[in-house]
């Protein structure tokens, strides 16, 4: 009697899949290299702080973005420790 060898089917992927089985894959890489590789983690986060200060200075919008979130956040601790101070009793 003859064997029949079975094939592995090949799943075919949309191009989001692909994207996304690509990401996922590269985001576990670059964890797994920060935690073990302490000479590149600092490597990537002096490249990191470089480009953020060029982006601050060459790019009015993200400066003003910026400059926007620090005064929302600034708002809300402000306005909690208000809360906090008039709620004290004395």
């Amino acid at each position: 009697m003859d064997e029949v060898t079975l094939k592995p089917v090949k799943v075919e992927l949309t191009p989001e899949e692909k994207i996304e089985k690509r990401r996922a894959y590269h985001r576990e890489y670059m964890r797994k290299r920060y935690a073990t590789d302490k000479a590149f983690a600092d490597k990537q986060r002096e490249l990191k702080r470089v480009s953020e200060k060029n982006k601050y200075t060459n790019d009015p919008e993200y400066r003003q973005s910026k400059i926007d979130n620090y005064k929302e956040r600034y708002s809300k601790y402000r306005d909690a420790y208000k809360q906090i101070n008039t709620t004290k009793p004395q």
